[in-house]
């Protein structure tokens, strides 16, 4: 049995900007980022994403900047992570490790076991409400 973080590498946070505010995160420079912007602008290095767009930042450098130029609150997910330095096979939206593992991400898929796609041009409270009638798969499946 395991127990704790699955990686210390992978940092995954839901972000709040007030407006004009800004948020600094030092980094390692091999990480790489994902912003995707929930609601509102985000400066991001200085370029503005609006919302539902991603952002991309490659390594090399130390630090992410993040900026709410606007008068709203600002709503962001943020990945962070470190290079796996370990074998990837990829196909359409899966990277995993091997060649069966993409055979049984495939097959997982293909049997329901990977949750319901969802909208993500909802409201928080539709959201919710999706939420409550697609239910996360019991882990015991």
């Amino acid at each position: 049995e395991h127990t704790g973080p699955a990686r210390d590498d992978v940092r995954l946070s839901r972000l709040t900007l007030d407006p004009n505010a800004t948020f600094t995160l030092p980094l390692p420079p091999s990480a790489t980022c994902l912003v995707y912007v929930r609601k509102g602008t985000v400066a991001v290095a200085d370029v503005a994403a609006p919302r539902h767009h991603l952002v991309y930042t490659a390594p090399g450098g130390d630090e992410l900047r993040l900026a709410n130029p606007t008068s709203r609150p600002a709503d962001l997910l943020l990945l962070v992570a470190l290079p796996l330095r370990e074998p990837l096979v990829a196909s359409g939206t899966w990277v995993v490790s091997s060649e069966r593992d993409l055979a049984l991400a495939d097959a997982d898929y293909r049997a329901g076991r990977m949750g319901v796609p969802w909208d993500h041009t909802l409201s928080d409270a539709d959201w919710r409400a999706w939420l409550a009638r697609h239910p996360p798969a019991s882990s015991s499946q």
